[in-house]
């Protein structure tokens, strides 16, 4: 475990931040997590919508320090409460949203808390004037997706003199949450991070003129080995990086029989694999730059 966590320019350590800040989210109370006294945030507000027969109560937190806020959604409980959660991510009709479309149930999911955390950002904001930082993961990462697209909206009205570059999202192992012309609409930097043989980061799959899905932001795709790659990548360096993780999961499916199979692939999306890979990465881009 790492002793240093920091919000900067350095992409993978505000990654490695934003991935801790995201598993604090799913405790009820954040500063329960472990590692929660390494974020060095001060101030912590948690908020939830009410939970109904149907869906998993929408949860997350917001906490700040001197130089940032952090706004953390709570992703899929694969324990309790695990089949509410899947309720929202399997609702995938999309409904309008200006001018373009997204899922319905996570639309349905952020609007059942939104206007608490709306007033609350609006508050701290107008108090001290600071970036803003957004995260989750799994069904958290499709609510600061669309988390990303209110608070863009928040910043062109309420504080116009607040460049945009004010905003930054990180997410790991998310859904696809709307079309292209959603997708259009972040213009703030978005770094979704997705491990290779994470089967969340693949659905809902594209439907011609039925469903339009895409991934929004930045991809950052990582391996096995902790390598990140994204567009910028050299090609045959993404080539070879695919082929590895197709040869891996057929291998672990030849191996193991389905059930087994099925088991690997959730922890390839659970959270601490990808905490794991991050600080790998890291640890890789230091000796790189020795």
């Amino acid at each position: 475990m790492t002793t240093t966590l920091t919000l900067g320019r350095d992409y993978l350590k505000s990654a490695l931040f934003l991935a801790h800040a995201s598993r604090a989210a799913y405790e009820d109370d954040p500063k329960n997590y472990s590692d929660f006294r390494l974020l060095r945030l001060d101030t912590v507000r948690t908020f939830a919508s009410a939970k109904t027969k149907d869906n998993e109560a929408t949860r997350c937190f917001i906490a700040e320090n001197e130089e940032a806020i952090v706004l953390a959604f709570r992703g899929t409980d694969m324990n309790e409460g695990a089949l509410q959660d899947w309720a929202i991510n399997l609702n995938f009709l999309q409904v309008p949203y200006k001018g373009a479309k997204v899922h319905s149930g996570f639309y349905q999911a952020l609007t059942s808390v939104w206007a608490p955390i709306r007033l609350h950002l609006l508050e701290i904001q107008k108090n001290k004037s600071r970036k803003i930082w957004i995260t989750g993961h799994s069904l958290g990462g499709a609510l600061a997706t669309l988390a990303t697209l209110h608070i863009q909206e928040m910043w062109q009205h309420e504080f116009k003199d607040v460049p945009i570059k004010q905003i930054e999202t990180h997410t790991f192992g998310q859904p696809r949450v709307g079309d292209k012309a959603m997708c259009r609409q972040i213009v703030s930097a978005f770094y979704r991070f997705a491990y290779a043989s994470d089967p969340v980061a693949y659905i809902p799959f594209k439907v011609p003129r039925a469903m339009d899905y895409t991934h929004a932001g930045t991809l950052k795709q990582i391996d096995v080995h902790g390598r990140v790659y994204d567009d910028a990548s050299n090609w045959l360096a993404r080539l070879l990086a695919g082929c590895k993780t197709i040869m891996k999961m057929s291998k672990d499916l030849f191996d193991n029989n389905p059930k087994a199979f099925a088991s690997e692939r959730i922890k390839d999306h659970l959270l601490p694999n990808y905490v794991d890979k991050l600080e790998m990465a890291i640890r890789q881009s230091a000796v790189k730059t020795k």
